[in-house]
């Protein structure tokens, strides 16, 4: 029986290409996953392997000859073919049913292509996956590649994603830390809370413990959002959104919805407490001068 070589898939909006180069001939000897022929598309050139040993039988798309996504290229047949190509197809299945990992690794990018970048995840940690299903998208500069699952189970981990490359930049940390005290001293609301409504010096002997503990236990659910966020959550999530997108990508709606209400009304009480500080200081130190003046009083 003959193990059909078909054109893979090509990347995003690209339905064709031609075959430019052929590595081996008919009768040659060729072992799994070995470069059988090279396709040259307008974006990128990509280089198809056998899908199992054995020797190379036909091949139905010369040089030259433009063919389409999963058009036959060639066929490889052998005595012991049948065996040789399901062997390894097995080995993947075999482990999944075991409860073994399967590895799932970046293919092939084309000729002088090195790297990409993830640019989607369709399925998330825990995800049910068929074999050959589409686990996510890399994107290069020259095309985009989807990534098959390589055996049936379930998605255990997702070690390609921010937290597994996350580094602590000295200089923005010092940066954000001085914008945040800055905050204290220039946004009309910290000016609100901390001067005009300070009206006895007793509350600033309890806001010295209360407000570190304050932020102590906020940063005790900052901290595991954040991490689980950038594990789980496609690369380029706002992290900004994860108290949301995280219930919402293991469909806890009603969660979703806490998180929203809670932040929504976070949010109109500064902009509440905002609005009554601008308004007080541009009644105190704009329009009172003014309408006195008006008045010929003058201020005092």
């Amino acid at each position: 029986m003959a193990t059909e070589v078909r054109v893979p898939t090509l990347g995003e909006s690209v339905t064709e290409a031609t075959v430019a180069t052929w590595f081996k001939k008919p009768g040659d000897k060729v072992a799994q996953d070995e470069m059988l022929c090279e396709l040259e598309t307008d974006k990128v050139t990509v280089e198809v392997p056998a899908p199992a040993a054995g020797t190379l039988g036909e091949i139905v798309a010369g040089e030259g000859e433009t063919v389409g996504v999963d058009a036959l290229l060639a066929t490889i047949a052998a005595a012991g073919a049948v065996a040789a190509a399901a062997a390894p197809a097995a080995k993947p299945a075999a482990a999944a049913s075991s409860g073994a990992s399967v590895d799932i690794m970046v293919p092939a990018l084309g000729e002088s292509v090195t790297e990409a970048t993830i640019a989607t995840w369709f399925k998330q940690i825990g995800d049910t996956v068929a074999q050959d299903e589409m686990l996510c998208e890399l994107e290069t500069d020259k095309v985009s590649v989807e990534v098959p699952a390589p055996a049936a189970g379930v998605l255990a981990r997702i070690d390609a994603s921010p937290i597994s490359q996350w580094e602590v930049s000295t200089g923005r940390w010092i940066g954000l830390t001085f914008l945040s005290a800055a905050a204290f001293l220039c946004l009309p609301r910290m000016f609100q809370v901390m001067v005009v409504e300070n009206s006895e010096e007793s509350h600033l002997a309890t806001a010295s413990w209360a407000f570190p503990l304050y932020l102590l236990l906020m940063s005790l659910f900052v901290i595991p959002i954040a991490v689980v966020g950038l594990d789980i959550l496609p690369a380029g999530s706002n992290p900004d959104l994860f108290v949301l997108t995280l219930p919402l990508s293991a469909e806890q709606n009603g969660l979703a919805m806490l998180a929203f209400l809670g932040g929504f009304s976070s949010a109109t009480s500064m902009v509440i407490v905002a609005a009554i500080a601008l308004s007080t200081m541009i009644s105190n130190h704009i329009v009172t001068p003014i309408w006195l003046r008006a008045r010929g009083q003058g201020a005092t």
